[in-house]
């Protein structure tokens, strides 16, 4: 599976990072600070699964997954 992970802070988001890329089956192709970074950075890596702090600063995170639904179908 091919990661994105949204994360504010910054420590969470590099042990997330860190966590996904030990699995054999997992890479985390991207990992970002904020909202707006979000559908590009999951188009750009071709992302399977965006894991996504539902509080991440800049945006709904609603939004956010709608956005990333419509920017990558299916």
């Amino acid at each position: 599976l091919r990661i994105v992970v949204a994360e504010d802070h910054c420590e969470l988001r590099r042990r997330l990072a860190e966590a996904i890329d030990s699995q054999p089956d997992m890479l985390c192709v991207a990992s970002v600070a904020s909202a707006d970074q979000v559908v590009a950075a999951a188009c750009r890596a071709g992302a399977d699964v965006v894991v996504l702090d539902l509080m991440l600063e800049g945006a709904n995170a609603l939004h956010v997954i709608r956005a990333v639904k419509a920017a990558l179908p299916g």
